[in-house]
Formats: structure tokens, C-alpha cells, sequence
């Protein structure tokens, strides 16, 4: 009996010495538990900030490497042309892009203007009933530098094409080529060879330009620069073809379509009847600035001399002037005075300056302009043509035209 009750005594005493030990371990492992859920909540809050600190970096570096500009310009045009009706007009302009660096050897770039898809012109006429405006893309391309003095650009690009005193005798300042072009720039030499889409058809050829130029630049004593050099514009597909964007050719000769022919019956479909490029265009350019200080005041005179090979009259145009700018702050002004004469094959007209003889070749006589910056970021800009046009055609008339604009950049 004793032992039995011995027994009993130590298994019960067992049980009750283990009972407490496990209840001590669930206790403990609780407590772990607990300790591990704090540790897994703090983990997850440390990873929310990290999280949140490396979007708000991305977002800062994406911000330094980023940029947004535009502008907006209203402007009153008078003309006054011979053998038409005079008018006078109000115009708008607003462009918007931005830009961005991802690294240091590329830059993109996007952006968008008014114009209703004008090649060579932003400008919205305000009419047409209060209705909306176009907008269309103005740019769109990629900047590589491949090493210091080479780089690559593609897509829809600004002029890559160095113009002396940035006059407008073969390109218009608007025009966005599209294609690609390599970009050559070292202390002394720059050149430039692009090749770009005009026009891609399916049921004729398509139209396209390679161009090609270098220049020489070398700075004398006293700050005294100077650029020289050539350029050469090959246009594949033009002859025979129908004119580009507008239907008068832009001052380039036409000739009446072949009856039947398939150029008729797709410019017809697009709306284009007046006839079809009588010539190739196979440009040559001779352009030469010089830039100066007349004793505080920058001074640029330049001359710009270009020649079609395909054609054997109204063949060539150059144009002259000098500028005085120096409009950087409020208070502060510019002006320009340029001579040109722009026979009606020496260039496709459709490329040249949109303003010049109204917007076309065969022209030629004076341009005078000037601008003052007023507060608070805007400019106030006057242009004035006195021109000459319809030589090609026997029938010379006046062509004059005055803008001003209102301008604000951002």
C-alpha cells in the first residue's frame, strides 16, 4: 500500500512539476512571439520609408534632369500686296515641351505647338467662329553623345544646320526635319550630315534629303569671330512630283499635270491641282559670318550666298545684313537689317522663310526688325518686310508686311 501511494505521489507531483513547465514555455514562446510580430512590424515600417524615401529620390533626380519650357506669342499682322486685298490679322502662337537627361550622353525631347501642321509656321489665324485650334506635335527626338566632339540625333528634330546670322534663306526657324543627323563640333571645324524623310508615298516615289555641311570657325584678337563654310541639300523625288504641303508650290516653278497620270489623280486626292515640280533641287551654300563688340554692343554682319545645280535660270538667291543684340533684361533691345534675293528655283520654297515675299521664293528686297524686353518676362517684337515678287512669272507687284508681337516665355 505504501508503495502504491508513493507511486501516486510521484506521478502526480510529475505531472503537476511538468503542467507548470509547459505553461512557463507557452508563456516564454508567447513572449518570442510577441518580440518577433514588434520586430516584423518595424521591419515593415523601415521598409515602407526606405521605399518611400527611394520614390521621393527618383522623383528629385528625375526633377534635376528634367525640364519644362514654352512660350506663348499674339500677333497683329498688316499686309499690304499688290493685286490682292489688304488685311490685317491676329495671330497666336504657344508651344509647350520638355526635356530630359537621363544620362550624361543622351537627352530626349517632346513637345507640342499650334499651326495646324504647317511645316514652317506655329501661327493659329484667330477665325473660323470662335472654333478650336490645332495642336500638333513639334518636336519628338533622342540627343547621343558618342564622345566629345560626335554625337547623334534621330526623329523630329530642331534645324540642326548652321544658318549665318540666323537668317532664314533656305530654312525657315520653325521647321522640324525629320530623319537623323550626326553632329560634328571641335575648337576649330563643325559639320553636319543628315538624312530625312519628306515624303513617303505608295503610289509614286518618295521624297527625301540628305544634306551636308561644314564650316570653319576661328576667333581673332580683341574677341573678333568668324565662320565660314559649305552645305550641300540633295532633295531625291521632287520633279514630277506634287508640290509639298502647298498647292502654289511656294514660288517654285510647276508645270500642268499629264492628263490621266497617276501624279494627277493622287494630288487631286490630296486636294493639290496646281500642277507638279517642274525641277530637282541640288543645293549649294556659301555662308560666312562675323561677330564683333563695338564697344559694348555684340555686332554680327553676315552673308549667305545658295545655288540650285539642276536648274539654268532663277537659280540662285544670297541674302546680307547685320544685327545688333542685346535684349537679355528689361530695358534692353535688339534690332536687324537684312537684304535678300530669293530667285524661284534656287531653293524648295516650301522649306523657306514663311513671312519673306509672303511665304514663298521669288523675292526680293528689305527686312527690318527689332525687339525691347519689357518686365515680368514679356518682349515686344516688331518686323517689317518691303519686298518685291513675281519675277519668274513676268509680273513684278510689291509685297509689304508689318508684324508686331506680344510675347512671353516660361
Amino acid at each position: 500500500m505504501k508503495y502504491i501511494f508513493l507511486a501516486v505521489f510521484f506521478i502526480f507531483f510529475n505531472s503537476y512539476a511538468f503542467s507548470q513547465t509547459l505553461d512557463s514555455e507557452i508563456a516564454s514562446l508567447k513572449d518570442q512571439v510577441q518580440v518577433l510580430m514588434n520586430r516584423i512590424n518595424e521591419l515593415e515600417k523601415d521598409q515602407v520609408q526606405i521605399l518611400e524615401q527611394k520614390n521621393n529620390n527618383n522623383l528629385a533626380s528625375w526633377a534635376e534632369k528634367t525640364s519644362v519650357a514654352g512660350d506663348l506669342r499674339y500677333r497683329f499682322e498688316s499686309i499690304d500686296a499688290a493685286e490682292s486685298i489688304h488685311r490685317d490679322r491676329q495671330r497666336i502662337r504657344a508651344r509647350v515641351g520638355i526635356k530630359s537627361q537621363p544620362s550624361e550622353d543622351l537627352e530626349l525631347g517632346f513637345g507640342l505647338t499650334t499651326g495646324g501642321g504647317n511645316p514652317v509656321s506655329g501661327n493659329q489665324t484667330l477665325d473660323g467662329g470662335f472654333t478650336g485650334k490645332t495642336v500638333t506635335i513639334d518636336y519628338a527626338y533622342f540627343d547621343f553623345d558618342i564622345n566629345n566632339t560626335l554625337s547623334i540625333r534621330g526623329g523630329k528634330v530642331s534645324n540642326p544646320f548652321f544658318r549665318p546670322g540666323g537668317h532664314y534663306l533656305i530654312f525657315d526657324n520653325d521647321l522640324k526635319p525629320e530623319g537623323f543627323v550626326f553632329k560634328y563640333d571641335s575648337d576649330s571645324f563643325f559639320g553636319n550630315f543628315g538624312l530625312f524623310q519628306i515624303e513617303e508615298r505608295s503610289e509614286a516615289a518618295d521624297i527625301s534629303m540628305l544634306g551636308a555641311q561644314l564650316g570653319y570657325q576661328y576667333q581673332f584678337a580683341n574677341e573678333i569671330d568668324f565662320i565660314t563654310g559649305i552645305s550641300y541639300y540633295n532633295y531625291d523625288g521632287i520633279k514630277n512630283s506634287c508640290p509639298i504641303f502647298f498647292e502654289s508650290g511656294a514660288g517654285n516653278t510647276l508645270l500642268p499635270f499629264e492628263d490621266d497620270s497617276e501624279f494627277r489623280r493622287s494630288c487631286l486626292d490630296g486636294e493639290m491641282d496646281g500642277g507638279e515640280y517642274a525641277n530637282d533641287y541640288r543645293e549649294i551654300e556659301f555662308f560666312n559670318e562675323l561677330s564683333f563688340n563695338l564697344g559694348a554692343h555684340p555686332i554680327t554682319i553676315f552673308f549667305d550666298y545658295v545655288t540650285n545645280t539642276e536648274v539654268d535660270k532663277f537659280d540662285t538667291g544670297y541674302a546680307t545684313g547685320f544685327s545688333y543684340r542685346d535684349a537679355s533684361a528689361p530695358g534692353t533691345w535688339d534690332m536687324a537689317y537684312t537684304y535678300q534675293d530669293l530667285e524661284a528655283d534656287a531653293v524648295l520654297g516650301v522649306f523657306s522663310d514663311s513671312d519673306w515675299a509672303g511665304g514663298s521664293t521669288d523675292g526680293r528686297g528689305h527686312n527690318i526688325r527689332g525687339s525691347y524686353i519689357l518686365p515680368r518676362g514679356w518682349n515686344l517684337g516688331l518686323n517689317y518686310f518691303i519686298n518685291e515678287r513675281g519675277f519668274a512669272v513676268g509680273n513684278k507687284r510689291d509685297y509689304n508686311r508689318l508684324m508686331i508681337d506680344f510675347s512671353f516665355r516660361y
